[in-house]
């Protein structure tokens, strides 16, 4: 995993955390990198609840399944991937839940190539933006990329009762190959129907924005995940977790150092 640095177009003037001339940094996961927290992982308990945002950065030479996160428990039981390119789900995002049992419970993914934004061509031309919420108490789920909604409502799937939150939790591994930034993730609801509550996490203009140091900003709370990155940052510090679930461990591949400002 090295260190990169989100071109000039994606910070906002407005990230004020960061010195003047320090960009955002975002790490490479390169097929092999891979962070884990061991059981209970980051979740507190098994919940009916998430929210999540990040930036992403696809390689564009790769087809295959990619795997953002996972929550890991005998089988995969919380599970954000981008489906492979071809397919029935040709490269679409989808996100899995089940329950202790195994039973899936959630299941939401984006409109088939949705808006453009990650098909075979559109996603070599760099950073894109998800913002996912949902209630499986409610039935309700919320997709945007760069935006915009991408849920297809043709598709989804929710039961009432809680998704098994409390396994080990990943990010990356064999299947991810892109840059991630600004990961950011909790057991809470928001309302990204919202412009409001979007624009906590990426402005109307398109630029990242400033979720504070330990994430809290967007709720007045710290979330459970806040992995980020400063260009001057060695690439391993994207393992530690500002949020209150705990640091992540390199458990494959490397963390390395970007070599300073940018």
């Amino acid at each position: 995993m090295s260190l990169h640095v989100l071109p000039a177009g994606i910070v906002s003037a407005a990230y004020s955390r960061h010195v003047a001339g320090v960009g955002i940094g975002a790490a490479t996961f390169d097929g092999e990198a891979r962070l884990k927290r061991d059981a209970p992982g980051v979740f507190p308990s098994d919940g009916k609840q998430w929210a999540f945002s990040f930036w992403f950065n696809l390689a564009d030479s790769d087809d295959n399944v990619q795997v953002f996160f996972q929550v890991y428990a005998a089988a995969n039981k919380f599970l954000l991937q981008r489906s492979p390119v071809g397919g029935a789900q040709d490269n679409n995002l989808a996100l899995v839940g089940r329950d202790a049992s195994g039973n899936l419970n959630l299941y939401v993914e984006s409109l088939l190539n949705a808006n453009g934004q990650f098909d075979s061509t559109s996603r070599s031309t760099g950073w894109n933006h998800v913002l996912c919420s949902g209630n499986l108490a409610t039935s309700t789920a919320h997709l945007y990329a760069n935006g915009v909604s991408i849920l297809d409502t043709t598709s989804d799937h929710y039961v009432n009762s809680d998704i098994d939150f409390t396994g080990d939790f990943y990010i990356g591994g064999t299947s991810l190959y892109s840059e991630i930034a600004e990961f950011w993730l909790d057991d809470s609801f928001i309302d990204f129907s919202s412009s409001t509550n979007r624009e906590k996490f990426r402005s109307s203009g398109g630029a990242a924005v400033d979720v504070g140091s330990d994430g809290s900003t967007p709720t007045g709370s710290a979330p459970l995940v806040y992995l980020h990155l400063d260009s001057f940052e060695t690439g391993n510090n994207f393992a530690s977790n500002a949020g209150t679930g705990g640091d992540l461990s390199v458990i494959a591949g490397a963390l390395t150092n970007a070599g300073g400002l940018d």
